[in-house]
């Protein structure tokens, strides 16, 4: 019933969420050390939050979290887990990419400023070498 409830709201949610994407498209073009996840939202791609690759991911995460802005760095690639424990050769791509993800603030109901100031954020960062 909740799900039903909320499926008069998903339209605008899915425009959100390919709105706040674009922005950090925008506002993070060109910069070097940060590269956001492909997503083809023309298309009909929708992604659930926008995640990037970071050179420095630590360093910004931190950074970000001195001014307020939380982050989430991507788990431990799950081969890495006691359970499902496996040598990285035959996972090189969550191996090489797991330590440098990073999930920017991306919820769809955030304000296009709000996205706006982490970008900024982002570049001073980046710009502070």
């Amino acid at each position: 019933a909740v799900g039903l409830g909320q499926l008069c709201y998903l339209q605008k949610r899915l425009e959100r969420m390919k709105r706040i994407y674009n922005l950090y498209v925008e506002g993070l073009d060109g910069l070097e050390g940060i590269s956001l996840f492909d997503f083809n939202v023309d298309e009909g791609e929708i992604p659930q939050w926008t995640d990037a690759i970071v050179e420095k991911r630590d360093s910004l995460d931190e950074y970000l979290k001195s001014h307020n802005i939380d982050c989430r760095r991507y788990w431990f690639p799950i081969h890495t887990q006691k359970p499902y424990k496996r040598s990285d050769d035959g996972f090189p791509n969550s191996t090489k990419f797991g330590a440098k993800a990073i999930w920017l603030p991306s919820a769809f109901t955030m304000p296009d400023s709000d996205v706006e100031l982490v970008c900024d954020y982002i570049k001073k960062f980046i710009s502070s070498g």
